[in-house]
């Protein structure tokens, strides 16, 4: 497990260490856990880091940042908040849904994908299934644009 410790000393991920270990990320963080690694406190921003973070959220989302910089959505989020950096995912408030955004949903989503029904609506992916979750608890069956009347149309 010293080469765990060197990988970790290094600021390695769990992603790059699983790959040159040859496990799996999950295993090398349950490892971590055992030998008591707290993933919170192992990889430091140093001040280029945080010169890159600033940069890159003037045109990029907290999760393209993520993947450009090496690192997990929340941490760069934490990071963010905590110097004010305001990234493009937050200086762009997504329009609410309107009744036509949301009849478009019923009536397509049988035959779109979200990543149609989000491109054709100016939402994300994940926007259009909160949705899609939101509209089915008020009772539509989405994907034929109808109404469930009674508790046999779930079958």
């Amino acid at each position: 497990m010293a080469l765990l410790k060197d990988l970790v000393a290094q600021g390695k991920t769990n992603e790059e260490i699983a790959h040159l270990m040859e496990r799996t990320p999950q295993a090398i963080h349950e490892e971590k856990l055992k030998l008591g690694l707290n993933e919170k406190t192992l990889r430091k921003w140093d001040e280029q880091e945080i010169s890159d973070l600033r940069a890159l959220a003037e045109e990029n989302t907290i999760g393209e940042i993520a993947k450009i910089v090496g690192r997990d959505w929340p941490s760069v989020a934490m990071k963010c908040k905590e110097l004010g950096i305001q990234t493009q995912s937050e200086s762009k408030p997504m329009r609410p849904f309107t009744e036509k955004d949301d009849e478009l949903i019923i009536k397509f989503s049988r035959y779109m994908t979200n990543d149609q029904l989000a491109a054709r609506l100016g939402k994300s992916n994940g926007a259009i299934k909160q949705r899609k979750h939101r509209l089915r608890k008020k009772g539509y069956d989405i994907g034929t644009g109808r109404e469930i009347t009674c508790q046999k149309d779930w079958l």
